[in-house]
């Protein structure tokens, strides 16, 4: 790997990803698009493992945001069943089942 200098690269929702693959070297090339600059950086199968490492990773940070979200929701459902359990026009009480409607 030739290296020159080291750079952090974030990849946002407007930035553009493409896949190219060329056959004759046996390589495919990811290609980031930017706003400022465009990278392509080139992978031969010997990379898979990291590559596997790599998405691996990402599924991993994938299922604890879904996670996370998940107990959000929850919790919103929890504050949703505390309002449903509290007084209506001041003096009777509410308490709804699936299906049913008041």
């Amino acid at each position: 790997m030739n290296i020159n200098r080291s750079t952090n690269i974030t990849i946002t929702p407007s930035s553009y990803l493409s896949c190219f693959t060329n056959e004759n070297l046996g390589t495919a090339t990811l290609y980031l698009n930017g706003e400022s600059e465009s990278i392509a950086i080139q992978f031969n199968p010997d990379n898979l493992p990291v590559l596997e490492t790599l998405i691996s990773e990402l599924r991993k940070l994938e299922i604890q945001s879904q996670q996370l979200k998940l107990q959000d929701l929850q919790h919103q459902i929890s504050q949703l069943d505390l309002s449903l359990n509290s007084n209506v026009n001041g003096n009777c009480k509410a308490i709804l089942s699936a299906g049913e409607s008041f």
